[in-house]
């Protein structure tokens, strides 16, 4: 019930955007919101950011609710082929936002070229911090091949599964880093040696490759 509670609420700042002349779109999930404009200068942006923030402000000091000041945080996207604009901290009477280059939003990373690059990193370390976990339980618990597969699934490719449908649009070398972290992973599946071929994993065990996995997923 206490997403739907809070929905009831936060409706009243997506009417109160609405109303304002730049047309921004927000985009809210539970108590993470993030706003949207489109601008051709700093300046253009942060005058069109102001009236929003506004709103969320006074709608917040209405119902006490209090955002992370160190969470509020600009971020500008801009299409490569375009000269990117640098962006200062947008300083003003009402509000100080700190511009970034990379954003975690709902446990995603975007950076601000869309490449992906730092989510990729960070899932490629994610899998192997895994697989070091799972590696004990294997060798401790003398797991089967069968339940070894089975927990990987669950453990670590459920975790790549999450967010696959946009990072896997990202830039080729930098989703090359997942398809290497889960080829060790297979590796550890079939107790392979260093160098097998990939073909002869994804043959030898009963997961789906990757990139079939995460096509049927998208």
């Amino acid at each position: 019930m206490s997403p739907l509670l809070w929905n009831f609420y936060f409706r009243e700042v997506a009417e109160a955007a609405e109303k304002c002349s730049c047309k921004p779109s927000l985009f809210g999930f539970a108590d993470d919101v993030a706003i949207v404009v489109h601008g051709t200068s700093q300046q253009d942006v942060f005058t069109k950011l102001i009236p929003v923030y506004q709103h969320v402000r006074v709608w917040a000091s209405l119902y006490r609710v209090q955002f992370s000041d160190s969470k509020v945080q600009c971020m500008d996207i801009a299409p490569t082929r375009y000269k990117r604009p640098h962006f200062d901290n947008l300083e003003g009477k009402v509000v100080s936002v700190q511009c970034v280059s990379d954003y975690k939003y709902l446990g995603a990373i975007i950076d601000n070229k869309l490449s992906f690059q730092p989510w990729c990193e960070k899932i490629a370390q994610e899998v192997d911090r895994r697989l070091v976990f799972i590696q004990r339980l294997v060798k401790t618990g003398k797991l089967s091949r069968l339940l070894t597969e089975r927990l990987y699934q669950g453990y670590v490719r459920g975790f790549v599964n999450y967010g696959c449908c946009v990072w896997s649009l990202g830039f080729a070398r930098f989703v090359d880093r997942i398809t290497c972290a889960d080829r060790r992973g297979l590796r550890l599946c079939c107790g392979a040696l260093l160098h097998t071929r990939t073909e002869a994993l994804e043959s030898q065990s009963s997961l789906e490759p990757l990139q079939l996995h995460v096509k049927r997923l998208v």
